[in-house]
Formats: structure tokens, C-alpha cells, sequence
């Protein structure tokens, strides 16, 4: 899971996730160890300020979006699905996702070319597989005593 979204799940329901205190543990454990000469930030594997974070989380959730869409023509796809979005939000696990880009405070892109550059950014590696349940978790955090979304 992406270091910043874990962020984004511990400031929404700091509880006792075990995903996330190995995350913590790990990132002050390296601090610790550096003897406070790595930024504690980069030991989180975290940008250095709280809105390249913020950017970050939205950019993650805008990522799963739009891989979860067919591949021609992603990022067209996507900016209709923000569109839709914008007017009545839906249930599926594209809007889902857009939910969650939303909840970063940043916002959403309005065109198309912004969409293609965040997507062209997409970290090597990046871990789509693990996003479907954490995104169903994290909404469920949002939104305690709520029955979960549906897919």
C-alpha cells in the first residue's frame, strides 16, 4: 500500500491496523537508527510537506480508478467518470475511488490532459491488486456503522 494512504488511513481512524504499525514501526525504526539525520518523512517514505501528501493520496486513488477501467483510452474514460461523478455519485468501484481522491482535499482534475499527466507519473511497481480492499476498508473507517459499498 502506498505510504501516503496509509497516512490518509491512520489520520482518518488512528485504531490499531496492523498494516499500518508495521508501516510506522519500519519508518521510526529507520529514523531511530539514522540517529535523526533522515527526515522522518523519508524514512515514512512520505513527500516532505503535508499538500505533495495530500496530492499524492488523490493521485493514488485517481491511478485505481482508472485501472480499473478498460485500458483504451484511460484517461478519456476516467474525465467521463469524474464528470458523472461530479453529478451523481454512484456505487461502483470507479466511483468509489474518485470518493477517495476526493477526501485528499486536493482537487479533482477537470480535463483530460490533467488526468493523462497524473497517470503518466504512475510508479513502477505500483500495486493495483491490493487497492480493491483497501479502498472498501478505508471507506468502511470513513464511515463506521455504515453497510459497505457495493461492487
Amino acid at each position: 500500500m502506498a505510504p501516503a494512504v496509509l497516512l490518509q488511513r491512520f489520520l482518518s481512524n488512528p485504531q490499531a491496523d496492523p498494516e499500518i504499525l508495521k508501516w510506522l514501526n519500519k519508518g521510526f525504526t529507520a529514523w531511530w537508527r539514522s540517529g535523526g539525520t533522515v527526515p522522518l518523512t523519508a524514512c515514512l517514505h512520505l513527500p516532505a510537506t503535508s499538500a505533495a501528501c495530500a496530492r499524492t493520496v488523490r493521485d493514488t486513488w485517481l491511478r485505481a480508478a482508472a485501472y480499473s477501467l478498460p485500458a483504451r483510452s484511460r484517461a478519456e474514460t476516467l474525465m467521463r467518470e469524474i464528470e458523472r461523478f461530479r453529478q451523481a455519485p454512484e456505487t461502483s468501484t470507479v466511483h468509489q475511488y474518485l470518493a477517495l481522491a476526493e477526501v485528499s482535499g486536493v482537487a479533482i482534475p477537470s480535463s483530460v490532459r490533467q488526468v493523462r499527466n497524473i497517470l503518466s507519473e504512475t510508479p513502477a511497481g505500483f500495486d493495483f491488486q491490493s487497492l480493491p480492499s483497501a479502498a472498501l476498508n478505508f471507506l468502511i473507517h470513513l464511515h463506521p456503522g455504515s453497510p459497505p459499498p457495493h461492487q
